[in-house]
């Protein structure tokens, strides 16, 4: 097969409508050249296949399937089974999906949008019990795997995740992992999953009882603090808040 980059930037939202109408509509071997060759761009333009080789991407384009929820607030995975999770693994077309956990400070959420993934064993099996996925808006789409397919094509992917987290780790400054074996560290490794902060979020606040312990991959964080300052007259005095920058985390 002859695979092109055939498909213009700013027509990939009707490609992939497209491309998903094959995929619900026709069988594997009822495809044409063009048709395939235009998915497989597609997917190469995807952040969990864009490092896959040509073989495996193929491979995947026989066996993906398209999934359409009609209506938000719908549990994806529910909070009964995050841990026992046998269902389809999924790549967010279209739309927003939401996790939310329960820690000891109250519901942590986030959101996963336009090309992220979820229902892989790695995240799911770290993340609190209780967590969820759910729709976030009507209408969500996805490109997705049932599990003994995910487990074909791209569970490999788990094992170079978890190289890379240990690399990660042994290359911190921080003295406490400084005599971790490698074992320990892959433990680590394992007991981590990624959240998504958006700018200005708060992630915890001073005088918070800390459940989680964070490690920056991407972006900045800044401690910050409220300070109180009254400007005015005696009888006219005006309360105002500002935040005084303490630190900036990298």
């Amino acid at each position: 097969m002859t695979v092109s980059d055939n498909v213009p930037l700013g027509s990939e939202r009707s490609e992939w409508k497209a491309c998903c109408d094959v995929l619900r509509t026709k069988n594997v071997l009822e495809r044409t050249e063009e048709e395939m060759s235009k998915f497989l761009t597609l997917l190469s333009r995807q952040r969990a296949f864009a490092h896959l080789p040509y073989e495996c991407r193929l491979a995947i384009s026989k066996v993906a399937y398209y999934e359409r929820e009609p209506k938000k607030s719908v549990d994806l995975i529910s909070h009964f089974d995050v841990h026992k999770y046998t269902g389809p693994w999924r790549l967010i077309l279209w739309g927003s999906v939401e996790m939310k956990a329960i820690s000891i400070p109250g519901k942590t959420c986030f959101d996963y949008g336009k090309g992220d993934s979820f229902g892989d064993d790695l995240t799911l099996k770290a993340l609190p019990a209780g967590a969820s996925f759910t729709t976030k808006e009507d209408g969500c789409e996805f490109l997705c795997l049932q599990r003994d397919d995910y487990v074909a094509h791209l569970q490999f992917q788990e094992e170079k995740e978890l190289n890379q987290r240990v690399q990660y780790f042994r290359n911190l400054l921080v003295p406490a992992f400084a005599s971790w074996t490698s074992a320990q560290l892959r433990e680590l490794s394992k007991r981590v999953y990624p959240r998504k902060y958006t700018s200005r979020q708060v992630i915890v606040r001073e005088n918070e009882h800390g459940a989680d312990m964070y490690f920056i991959i991407k972006g900045e964080c800044r401690v910050v603090r409220e300070i109180e300052i009254h400007k005015g007259t005696a009888g006219h005095m005006k309360k105002m808040v500002k935040l005084l920058e303490l630190a900036v985390l990298q």
